[in-house]
């Protein structure tokens, strides 16, 4: 017997050290005054993908039809080399396999979801620590002087290398702590749900800052519901915001200015992504059906590409419409809607949890192009969270252990 429990304590924690040395290299890629892990990015995802493989039982087809039009893309649409559609294509299919809901079996269930976990648990980590930050004057925002981002919105990256990623991963904090609050209604969650919440407005970060207000909303909507619970938690989030305000004013004063510049260059609230949102829907009309090709755009804006053929669309749901055409668009969609049905369906307390991160990426999609980004680490969080969303169904069916 003590030869089994020691096997079995053996396997726990191994399950636990190679997703914690995943995560571990996902966020080393971003955090500013670390060693630069160069390939090991993707050294991470070979194995997963040798993991994953060696123990498949069942594909979900939505996402392996997604995979398999989009090589269709790249043949039709003939994108310039210069974007090396057929390289990224490949990372993006090692992603796809190691964290989307592609290959189901007890491992990569349990491998996402642990995962996710230490995404959140870092996230918070990484939230507090960058809110700190902007009180000392520390920034790593890279590129910049620790001390520009006092005078410049949009500067402030705190512990991350740009503020592009401190605002979505510091919501993904405050989104995991609130769930704890209400889950375990221990109240010192609140001490790490506020610096994120700060993080994300020191960061300026305008979309993010929506997507983690929807993404908190649905969660209060969702519990309320199941827990007739939502006037008191609404009273109670009211009566902390209200307190803690003199200590947000300035992180709000950041987004306000940010919006005001954006106002003032141009005339229009969001005329930092307009243009290219004008320019994803003029590649669409020019190939409807089946899209200029993946990871690609039209060469004639210089401006959006670099000269090793990294693009930033400045639209998720553009870039998948650009990119793949109505097909793809089509297939991409079916993917989602499936993943919210399953979340909204399952009736237990990570279901919420959950579907309120699906749906902070499903409004992030509207600003920020990473769908495809195979080498960026929000395109990796979307797929996992998209994953585990997925696999409700075979963890958790129709059990309600609502607390």
């Amino acid at each position: 017997m003590s030869g089994i429990k020691y096997r079995k304590k053996h396997n726990r924690i191994s399950s636990i050290i190679w997703p914690i040395l995943f995560v571990a290299i996902l966020v080393s890629s971003f955090i500013g005054g670390v060693p630069d892990t160069g390939n090991l990015y993707y050294v991470v995802f070979i194995i997963n993908f040798f993991l994953m493989i060696f123990k498949r039982k069942k594909i979900e087809m939505n996402i392996m039809w997604f995979l398999l039009f989009l090589p269709l893309t790249i043949y039709f649409g003939q994108p310039d080399p210069l974007f090396k559609s057929w390289q990224r294509l490949g990372a993006f299919s090692l992603i796809m396999i190691s964290v989307s809901p592609l290959i189901q079996n007890e491992f990569s269930r349990m491998f996402r979801s642990t995962c996710l976990r230490i995404v959140l648990i870092s996230s918070v980590i990484i939230g507090v620590i960058s809110f700190v930050f902007f009180f000392l004057g520390i920034n790593y925002m890279e590129s910049y002087d620790s001390t520009e981002y006092i005078e410049r919105v949009g500067m402030f990256g705190g512990l991350t290398k740009h503020s592009m990623i401190l605002g979505p991963v510091a919501s993904l904090g405050a989104i995991y702590c609130l769930y704890q609050l209400l889950i375990t209604k221990k109240y010192y969650y609140l001490l790490f749900a506020i610096p994120c919440m700060g993080s994300v407005m020191f960061a300026a970060s305008r979309l993010a800052f929506a997507s983690m207000i929807a993404g908190l909303v649905v969660f209060l909507l969702i519990y309320s519901k199941r827990k007739s619970y939502f006037l008191k938690v609404l009273l109670m989030v009211s009566a902390v915001l209200f307190v803690t305000y003199p200590l947000f004013e300035k992180g709000m004063e950041r987004i306000e200015q940010k919006q005001q510049n954006n106002i003032e260059s141009r005339g229009e609230a969001l005329s930092s992504r307009d243009i290219k949102w004008e320019r994803r829907l003029e590649e669409f009309r020019s190939s409807p059906i089946i899209g200029i090709g993946f990871c690609s755009i039209d060469t004639r804006y210089v401006s959006e590409y670099d000269e090793n053929g990294g693009v930033e669309p400045g639209s998720s749901w553009l870039a998948v419409l650009s990119m793949t055409g109505v097909f793809g668009m089509l297939l991409f969609i079916g993917i989602i809607v499936k993943g919210v049905y399953i979340a909204l369906k399952t009736k237990c307390d990570e279901s919420m949890l959950r579907f309120a991160l699906l749906m902070f990426f499903l409004v992030h999609f509207i600003g920020e192009g990473y769908i495809f980004s195979a080498g960026g680490v929000l395109c990796v969080y979307a797929w996992l969270v998209i994953g585990c969303c997925y696999d409700l169904k075979y963890q958790f069916g129709q059990s309600n252990n609502l607390r």
